[in-house]
């Protein structure tokens, strides 16, 4: 039996008038149509993460070890007291690369993809390599989407503000992302000590920032840039800290090992010949695909100058610096393959971004794999299409360049806090909009 609350609803007279009118009432256009392109990126980014990651993960028989081959090859070679830097049956081989243009000494038709990481990578791996490989491979991938999940748990515990949630998707859409799954990478590790290094850097705690940027460092040496330029703006502990915490772990090797396993290594990457293949977006890459490496040496050797000079005088803020080290790092380095910009995830996720970092952010959701087919049919396709991640870093270390400084979301608290200001200094009673803008190393949660 219907309450008397509802039996009023169900019998109370509509107004013909009143409903039309109502009925005619619509949101304005713009709006409609900021709605539909954002179901429409959600949509695109879904489809995006679900395409990845079936065409990443391949478990079963027949699959391949790729990187990982590579860096179990190592690994098991320094067991057995060899040269880790040895060609090896397990060590990724690439055949028949048809290149255009002319010929430099930074590509072969056939490269053996033998592990270049620095020395002290190779111990917490000898233990995997303990395992047959494809045990080894499996750990390794379940270890990796640990260290993904609990960098992105950081990210969001740095980031708390609710309108930047949506952001998740394009992490999850990231190229970078399901590249380092699919070949097994080690950029995981990345990750997590760049979200470690991010949220200590807002949290103004030098030393864990210094220690997760070295320990970064050491892993891969093109970051080096990073703390160096830090050193010269205004944050002097974070960088020698990061250096300091570089120099400790490169000498373990030395120490149990001696200089014969660093000459060993210089050796390696001096034998590479693998510099142009797919996902390089460095600028000597770049040019030595059209046929100019010593023009990408020189360019590079002018953008690490202009860097180096601007930092030293703007001395900017150590988040400010730390984007440019990144991107700088990323451009400028001999080697920048896709998964390295899986350090740009804490950098991106809550800064305000412009048009041109987002069109770059969406070009780096492209795998690489999908120009593979096509991106060696001319000589134009392979120069411009090799690295298409090459045009999202650029894109987004031009806007990084223009800002002059690095600006956050607002989360809702400060949006209203702001809003309050920004009207109280229109009547003059509050002084300048900058003191309510979020400052970098405010606390996340207010």
């Amino acid at each position: 039996m219907l309450s008397n609350k509802y039996k009023t609803i169900l019998h109370r007279e509509v107004d013909p008038e009143a409903f039309s009118h109502g009925l005619k009432r619509s949101a304005p256009w713009h709006e409609q149509i900021e709605e539909v392109c954002f179901w429409f990126c959600v949509v695109s980014l879904l489809l995006l993460v679900g395409f990845q990651s079936l065409a990443s993960f391949h478990f079963g028989a027949g699959h391949e070890l790729l990187d990982y081959g590579s860096l179990y090859a190592s690994a098991s070679l320094a067991n057995s007291h060899s040269n880790p830097y040895l060609d090896h049956p397990l060590v990724f081989h690439i055949r028949g690369i048809d290149r255009y243009g002319p010929d430099t000494p930074l590509q072969g038709n056939s490269v053996n993809a033998i592990n270049l990481n620095p020395p002290v990578v190779l111990y917490p791996f000898r233990l995997l390599a303990r395992l047959d490989p494809d045990s080894s491979f499996i750990a390794w991938e379940y270890l990796s989407g640990g260290l993904f999940v609990a960098s992105v748990l950081l990210v969001l515990r740095t980031y708390p503000a609710k309108q930047l949630k949506i952001r998740v998707l394009w992490i999850l859409a990231l190229g970078a992302v399901w590249y380092t799954f699919h070949l097994g990478q080690i950029y995981m590790i990345l990750l997590l000590c760049g979200s470690i290094a991010w949220w200590a850097l807002r949290k103004q705690n030098w030393l864990a920032a210094g220690i997760s940027i070295g320990i970064i460092c050491a892993i891969k040496p093109n970051f080096l840039v990073w703390p160096g330029l830090l050193v010269l703006g205004r944050s002097k502990k974070i960088g020698f800290t990061a250096f300091a915490t570089t120099g400790l772990l490169s000498v373990i090797p030395l120490v149990l090992q001696g200089p014969v396993i660093y000459r060993q290594w210089i050796a390696a990457c001096r034998r590479f010949n693998g510099y142009e293949l797919p996902g390089n977006a460095s600028l000597l890459a770049t040019f030595s695909r059209a046929g100019f490496p010593q023009v990408g040496f020189a360019l590079t050797v002018l953008i690490l100058a202009a860097v180096t000079i601007w930092i030293f005088v703007a001395k900017p803020e150590p988040l400010y610096a730390s984007e440019i080290g990144i991107l700088a790092s990323l451009i400028a380095g001999p080697i920048s393959w896709l998964g390295y910009t899986i350090l740009l995830i804490p950098v991106l996720y809550g800064k305000s971004m412009d048009t041109l970092t987002r069109i770059g952010s969406v070009l780096l959701c492209i795998p690489v794999w999908v120009f593979l087919p096509k991106g060696d049919t001319s000589r134009l396709t392979y120069i411009l299409f090799w690295a298409p991640n090459v045009y999202g870093l650029a894109l987004i270390a031009f806007s990084a360049v223009r800002s002059g400084a690095y600006q956050e979301v607002l989360d809702d608290g400060w949006a209203a806090h702001a809003s309050r200001q920004r009207a109280a200094t229109n009547s003059n009673l509050l002084p300048h909009t900058d003191s309510w803008k979020y400052q970098p190393f405010a606390s996340a949660k207010r």
